[in-house]
This record gives C-alpha cells, structure tokens and sequence, in this order.
C-alpha cells in the first residue's frame, strides 16, 4: 500500500509506505522530518527502516533507546507532519495537510500505544486521532529537548519510556 500527498507546498509527491502485517504495537509519532534528514538520508517516518547514515543525530540516538528496550520490532516510526518545513515549524495548516495520512497510518497499523513526541504533537493528536485511541496516547518530551538540554536527566527519560513500552 503507498501514500500519495499532494495536498501542499512543501512536496511535490511524497510516497510512504506503512509497514503492514509487521507488529506495530508502539507508534511514535515525531513532528515533521528534520531538513537535514531529508537530504541526505532515510527519514524517520512512514515504518521501521531507519538508515544508519544517521548515527550520531538525536534521531539515532532516540532509536537507540528503543533498541536498548528490545522493542525497536514493535514500533512504527512516524510524524505529525509528513514533509520537512521553513525553520523547523509547523503551522496548523501543515497538520491539516497531513492528518488523512496519519489516520490512515494509525488504521493500518492499529497499534496497542501512541507515544506523543512533545507538546505539540500530544495536543494535536487529541484533535486528530479517533477516539477510540485516546486511551492509547502517551506523552514523552521531545528528544531533541531532552538532548540538548536535559542531557543530565536521560536515564529518567529511559525510564519513562520504558515504563510506557512493557
């Protein structure tokens, strides 16, 4: 099954293709694709393959938990919004842009726990998934927060999530 877009500017013909019959159990569900990924690697989003071209990023890190945690084969990797944006922001138009996509991901994938990647993500997931999945959504803060600025506090980030995923 592929995903076409088309539905804004930020890409002309963006194709996913949502991993199917896989265990999907945990969905993680990022922002939007960091500029720099779409370039010069495979983007985090739309399945499990993650390129190891980008060892050393956040993103590789934030997979590594999962991967620590034996359960990197469960989780479906995903964004809000599916397309990389001017300075890294997103409007609500982006989110609307994209939604058809994610609810179709969420369908496909039915999974068992939707982990929110930050504020922004978690909230307007609330406005987004059906309702039957609020129960599913879980919030963690963003990992490039975590990184950059509570880099003394990783282990209680690994916990959180560890808790969230058993």
């Amino acid at each position: 099954m592929t995903l076409q877009c088309k539905n804004c500017k930020l890409c002309d013909n963006i194709k996913l293709h949502p991993s199917i019959g896989i265990t999907n159990e945990i969905m993680i569900v990022g922002q939007n694709p960091a500029r720099k990924l779409n370039i010069n690697s495979t983007l985090i989003f739309g399945g499990h393959v993650i390129n190891d071209k980008i060892n050393n990023t956040i993103g590789s890190k934030f997979v590594d938990i999962f991967r620590k945690l034996n359960v990197v084969d469960k989780c479906y990797f995903t964004n809000l919004v599916k397309c990389s944006t001017d300075n890294n922001k997103i409007s609500l138009q982006d989110i609307n842009n994209c939604k058809h996509i994610l609810i179709q991901e969420i369908r496909s994938c039915k999974p068992k726990k939707i982990i929110a990647l930050g504020n922004i993500v978690y909230s307007s997931l609330l406005n987004i998934i059906p309702e039957d999945c609020i129960s599913k959504l879980y919030k963690i803060q963003h990992p490039n927060y975590v990184f950059r600025y509570k880099s003394k506090e990783i282990s209680k980030y690994i916990e959180e999530i560890r808790d969230i995923v058993k």
